[in-house]
């Protein structure tokens, strides 16, 4: 009878805490849900500018595309296009929208999630960085030293980080050809 009663004590105590994490989960749930709408106008409102209002498609069956926005401005005509897009960075996945006009030209590119190396490569997701996308229309690659007009110049130290953005980019830009 002795043993029995820790066990039962360490039941009770595990059941009171699964309890209280679902109860937890409940009471945050909704207000998750709406930071994270409000996060996604704002980064889409940051890659279209002058949207006011959007058509939202999740894309299925595309590497590393997750979706599709439709931007339209006060008299409902189309200004763009917002993709989500992600590739594998060097701590974890680096997820991105990129802001398109209908010709394929970038308007903005704004990094949505990252887990890069504080310092170094979290620097992927400055203005300053990501303004050199701007414009372009063509899928681009990393150098270190670029002479191409298609080359990206490489943060010092976070090579894989910048990699991870410019193909990110060339998926979205990719996704895009087939949306014109």
């Amino acid at each position: 009878m002795e043993n029995v009663k820790p066990i039962v004590i360490f039941i009770l105590i595990t059941a009171v805490c699964a309890g209280l994490v679902g109860l937890f989960y409940e009471v945050t749930r909704e207000p998750v849900r709406i930071q994270q709408e409000i996060r996604q106008t704002e980064m889409i409102a940051a890659v279209l500018p002058g949207v006011e209002n959007t058509e939202i498609a999740e894309v299925e069956g595309v590497d590393f595309v997750t979706q599709l926005v439709r931007g339209y401005d006060v008299q409902n005509q189309l200004i763009g296009y917002a993709i989500t897009s992600f590739a594998p960075g060097y701590s974890g996945p680096v997820i991105i929208m990129t802001g398109f006009q209908e010709d394929g030209t970038i308007i903005a590119v704004r990094v949505l999630t990252q887990t890069e190396t504080p310092g170094l490569g979290t620097a992927i997701a400055g203005l300053p960085f990501l303004a050199q996308f701007e414009g372009r229309t063509q899928t681009m690659s990393v150098s270190r030293m670029p002479s191409l007009s298609d080359e990206i110049q490489a943060l010092t130290s976070a090579t894989i980080s910048t990699a991870a953005i410019v193909n990110a980019i060339n998926s979205a830009i990719g996704f895009m050809a087939t949306i014109q």
